[in-house]
């Protein structure tokens, strides 16, 4: 009996359950900056008391939007009060509106435009490794 109890035990904690992140999406929109900063710390708060432990930041750069630096400062902003909240935080980095027009090109031209994604999304992890406040 003891040993049943054992692996009953052993399969409970080693199972994908226990491990599972709680996170919600967030899908930043330039409308966004009306939400004031006790707001979002709010929201933050709430989110924690519901059962979330992880924010994942859908995309840090959406074509042109989240390319001027005060819009970036907001996302950071908001970033690290999602960190002070207590939740974990998952970034995502460049979207292309376009993304899914691009797939119907040549192989030679898909590659030249996954290769500049690439270029993209390097950018913007540096941007957001360097963020103040924000570990991402």
């Amino acid at each position: 009996m003891r040993k049943f109890i054992f692996v009953l035990l052993t399969l409970l904690l080693v199972s994908p359950f226990s491990f599972a992140m709680k996170g919600i999406i967030w899908q930043p929109q330039n409308r966004d900056s009306q939400v004031t900063d006790t707001q979002w710390q709010g929201l933050m708060s709430q989110l924690r008391l519901q059962g979330f432990d992880t924010l994942v930041l859908q995309w840090t750069r959406y074509g042109d939007a989240f390319t001027q630096p005060e819009q970036r400062a907001l996302l950071f902003k908001r970033a690290a009060a999602a960190q002070q909240a207590g939740l974990k935080l998952i970034v995502g980095l460049n979207a292309d509106p376009e993304f899914f027009m691009h797939q119907k090109q040549s192989s030679a031209a898909l590659e030249s435009y996954l290769n500049r994604l690439l270029a993209a999304d390097l950018q913007q992890a540096r941007l957001w490794s360097a963020a103040p406040g924000v570990t991402p």
